[in-house]
């Protein structure tokens, strides 16, 4: 297994694992017709997108070569918090059938790793308020609730209700 930054060639093999990892850890809790209605070449162009804007960070999880698993980082978004201070995990996912496999943990070192040599003091993310096994992952790498919470409109139509976490550097 390799831990490295996401170049634009990764796209595909992002967007794959993104997808996947949606449509298995978020069925129970956003409506099934929005989760199989999910593309991989529309997350692949999103990607892609993404590389040219390089607003953010991604380091990919691969094994013999293929991607398992991605983590996308910055600095925070939240309006309440010292931005300079203040790093985010935007996304976290691996690959549905490749868990519990090492990759999450060795993504997740490198993660914190990079926002501790870019100066951050604290790490946040928000995540779905009944993901459970999301959760679970983070309370044992040392997360914690900090109270914050919202809810967003996804696609004019869906409320997500969130949950932030936070983790000393």
């Amino acid at each position: 297994m390799t831990v490295r930054a996401a170049k634009p060639t990764d796209a595909r093999g992002i967007a794959r694992v993104h997808i996947r990892a949606w449509q298995i850890a978020y069925r129970g809790l956003l409506p099934d017709y929005v989760l199989d209605d999910l593309s991989v070449d529309n997350s692949e162009r999103r990607w892609q997108m993404r590389f040219i804007e390089n607003t953010t960070q991604t380091l990919v999880a691969e094994d013999n070569g293929r991607i398992v698993g991605f983590v996308t980082l910055g600095a925070s978004r939240d309006d309440d918090v010292d931005r300079q201070q203040i790093g985010e995990i935007y996304a976290f996912y691996i690959e549905p059938g490749m868990c519990r496999q090492g990759h999450g943990r060795a993504l997740w070192v490198e993660a914190l790793a990079l926002l501790r040599e870019q100066g951050f003091s604290e790490v946040m993310l928000w995540v779905l308020r009944d993901n459970h096994r999301a959760i679970s992952f983070y309370q044992a790498v040392g997360f914690t609730a900090d109270g914050g919470a919202k809810t967003e409109l996804w696609r004019d139509q869906i409320e997500i209700q969130q949950v932030r976490y936070r983790q000393a550097l």
